[in-house]
């Protein structure tokens, strides 16, 4: 039987597996949060405090550029403001509408 930390450790290796290959290495590195090889482990979840913390940076920051991106919808619509989606309404559309923002949202950044 696994204790907590084995079972953190799997799902963020899983999550690691679902990531690779989608930028989110290259993104880090570009942001400078972190070297090529150090986000490169965070795939592997080499080191689980740290992968944590990387995940959360990031799902804080996509989560800060989907309201910023809202409200920027929010500004330009020129309908009433109660005829405007509700943020998660918003969020759903977007991504029927976006490969990408339906990526990350099922990649569970959302």
């Amino acid at each position: 039987m696994f204790g907590g930390l084995h079972i953190e450790m799997v799902a963020l290796k899983t999550l690691g597996d679902w990531l690779e290959g989608s930028g989110w290495v290259q993104a880090l590195v570009q942001a400078e949060i972190a070297t090529a090889g150090t986000a490169d482990s965070f795939l592997r979840a080499s080191h689980v405090l740290r992968t944590r913390r990387a995940h959360q940076v990031t799902a804080a920051a996509l989560y800060i550029l989907q309201h910023r991106a809202y409200n920027h919808y929010c500004l330009g619509e020129t309908r009433d403001a109660e005829d405007l989606p509700e943020f998660e309404d918003w969020c759903c559309q977007r991504g029927e509408d976006i490969p990408q923002f339906h990526y990350w949202a099922i990649t569970g950044w959302n």
